[in-house]
């Protein structure tokens, strides 16, 4: 039996299990410290950063709900570039995770689909996202679902610990 999923804008009774999920995902790209390494209080400092943005109208938080518990989350927030810029207006998918159970259900494009309308709504038409360059499946449902690669960061670490 398939689980029945439900998409849409995470209650703010949810957001202490965004922090929650978002500190798993930082775990699982525990190989690249430079981007991923968190401290032992993320989970209220995220969830507080998650309040204050969705309060500020600044963006939205996304979940997909099974039985009535969000199981994968993405948040969605505009952005504007300098003035020497043509596109000024642009949207940022970020914080993608989905629980490892949950996986493969489709939850990635309804979640993307949900940001992109919210984004939409926002009058933006260019949406950026960026994920670690050795995931392989999150290369595969970006380019599944229309993103290209436009940017690549680079890291060089320095000093005591640099190698």
């Amino acid at each position: 039996m398939t689980a029945e999923y439900e998409v849409g804008e995470a209650r703010s009774d949810e957001l202490v299990q965004c922090g929650e999920m978002f500190r798993e995902l930082m775990r699982l790209h525990a190989a690249h410290p430079e981007f991923f390494a968190v401290t032992a209080d993320v989970v209220p400092r995220k969830a507080a950063e998650y309040t204050s943005m969705i309060e500020q109208g600044a963006g939205r938080v996304f979940v997909a709900r099974s039985d009535g518990r969000p199981v994968a989350m993405m948040i969605a927030f505009a952005r504007r570039a300098p003035e020497y810029f043509q596109i000024r207006d642009y949207g940022y998918i970020a914080d993608v995770f989905v629980e490892p159970e949950h996986r493969r259900q489709g939850l990635t494009r309804r979640l993307t689909d949900a940001c992109l309308g919210y984004l939409a709504g926002c009058g933006i038409r260019s949406v950026r996202l960026t994920n670690a360059y050795d995931n392989d499946p999150a290369e595969a449902t970006w380019e599944a679902l229309g993103f290209r690669d436009v940017l690549r960061v680079r890291v060089r670490n320095i000093g005591p610990d640099g190698e």
